[in-house]
């Protein structure tokens, strides 16, 4: 990746692994996923998130919690 970032100017890695909540992008989708979360949180209900690898399902979650 440094040789991407050295290629093209940039000053840091424009696909960061944990990237920062205040820089993610509030997508609409993430409401339901909030709403169905806490539901199932005060069901005391087990949840299961799914997708396919890297499709930010650990994101979702890092958001959802702060």
């Amino acid at each position: 990746m440094d040789n991407l970032r050295h290629f093209y100017g940039l000053k840091k890695d424009p696909f960061p692994q944990n990237i920062a909540i205040k820089d993610l992008y509030p997508l609409p989708a993430l409401a339901p996923l909030k709403q169905r979360t806490f539901f199932a949180i005060a069901q005391k209900a087990i949840s299961v998130i799914t997708g396919d690898v890297g499709s930010g399902k650990s994101t979702s979650l890092r958001y959802i919690s702060s």
